[in-house]
């Protein structure tokens, strides 16, 4: 107890930022508890820390009596003038104790409140500091891998990247140097965890926040990003500065501002393209390295037909299709592509059918091939479409009377109930 206990205070209010009258007040009630518990004393006790000593000072509180039956809590008249020396009969004083044989009891209780008091303003700045952090990159340490997980040693305090927060590529030593997106901060006892992630939605674009001044000072914008975790990132971007050309900014001269992210990625490759409102264009750009002919689009069901030469197929399917699966998660289009070969075969097996068709009906009394043609043009061009028609339907035909109209309609309805069973059977037997 011969330590300045003020010094102790003012050097942790500097470091730790901690009221010293709060370590004070909790010294104080502390020693209390402590000297009760450990002794067992009944009457009223408090403890005060001299600000000019720096030494913790313990009284107690006595009952002034002329003759004293219980000294736990009374004390003679002709004593209590000793410490004051108007004192009366009756009166409660507080009589400064001996410190001397509470000394252990009260040194281990200071070091004890002190250590905690630490470690309680060491959890609040660890946590006011990251919870403001939340959603940005923080870089750290590698100093243990256990179970799949990473931990790192951060600027202050660690954090731990979950073994299902890593990338496939992801493959650590210790002492490297990590980058990871702040995914939560959660306070656990004494404890303040810092849960980061290498997978989540986000880590990609902020890590080009970082390499890329534009994208960090909302120049250049990130629309859309698709990403198969380990494999490989499309992202679209858009700038708002017209002497900005977004997707060189990004790449960066020589590329090098692209590479920082892509080797933090352990090489997992990314596609920079220019985002369009025109979703022709947009798919075009999305399914790169590969060139594409033509596209049609469904605008109801969102799906995209992409027309593509034999030589491509491969560059837009990509490397267990991802590729295209990317493309399609950028764009939120269905994508179908067709290649040139697949496109002349389906041109071919329609021919062929239409042909078929018109073979068919050109059999039936008074059906001219002319009538056919005008029947396939209105779009009635299959079995099933004909059978689902009524006479008067193909009576607005030019040249289709009742007798043609119904004998058509009679036709298509035989042929499709014998198609349909036959289907019903192959299925029954498969």
């Amino acid at each position: 107890m011969s330590s300045n206990l003020m010094k102790i205070v003012e050097q942790i209010h500097r470091e730790k930022g901690i009221d010293p009258e709060d370590i004070i007040q909790a010294i104080e009630e502390g020693v209390v508890n402590a000297v009760n518990t450990y002794f067992g004393i009944k009457s009223e006790v408090k403890a005060l820390l001299n600000k000019d000593t720096g030494l913790v000072e313990l009284f107690s509180k006595k009952i002034v009596v002329d003759k004293v039956k219980n000294p736990e809590f009374e004390i003679s008249i002709d004593k209590a003038k000793e410490f004051k020396e108007d004192v009366k009969e009756g009166e409660e004083i507080w009589i400064k104790e001996d410190i001397q044989k509470y000394g252990r009891i009260i040194a281990q209780t200071v070091r004890r409140i002190i250590n905690r008091k630490i470690k309680e303003a060491e959890k609040e700045m660890l946590y006011k500091m990251y919870i403001t952090k939340v959603g940005e990159i923080v870089s750290g340490t590698v100093f243990q891998i256990e179970n799949g997980n990473v931990y790192l040693n951060l600027e202050k305090g660690q954090g731990v990247i979950p073994a299902r927060e890593l990338s496939p590529r992801d493959k650590f030593k210790k002492g490297e140097r990590v980058k990871a997106y702040l995914l939560q901060v959660k306070v656990r006892g004494d404890d303040v965890q810092l849960i980061l992630s290498r997978t989540h939605p986000n880590f990609i674009p902020k890590l080009m926040e970082l390499e890329i001044p534009e994208i960090s000072d909302k120049v250049i914008e990130i629309k859309d990003i698709a990403r198969e975790i380990g494999e490989k990132t499309k992202v679209s971007i858009i700038s708002h500065d017209v002497n900005i050309e977004p997707v060189g900014a990004c790449v960066g001269m020589k590329g090098m501002r692209i590479l920082a992210v892509v080797n933090e990625l352990r090489g997992e490759n990314i596609d920079v393209i220019e985002y369009s409102d025109d979703p022709i264009t947009y798919i075009k750009k999305a399914l790169s390295p590969a060139k594409v002919k033509d596209i049609s689009l469904d605008w109801e069901k969102k799906i995209a037909t992409v027309y593509i030469d034999d030589s491509q197929l491969s560059l837009a399917i990509g490397r267990k299709g991802i590729n295209v699966k990317l493309a399609a998660n950028l764009t939120h289009w269905k994508i179908d592509l067709v290649s040139q070969s697949r496109l002349q075969k389906e041109k071919q097996r329609e021919k062929e059918r239409i042909e078929k068709l018109k073979k068919e009906l050109t059999q039936l009394p008074g059906i001219t091939e002319s009538i056919v043609d005008k029947i396939i043009k209105e779009g009635y061009d299959t079995i099933a479409m004909l059978a689902s028609l009524t006479p008067k339907d193909l009576m607005k035909i030019q040249g289709i009377g009742i007798t043609k109209a119904e004998a058509i309609i009679n036709y298509a309805r035989l042929a499709y109930a014998k198609a349909a069973a036959k289907a019903k059977q192959q299925q029954k037997k498969s």
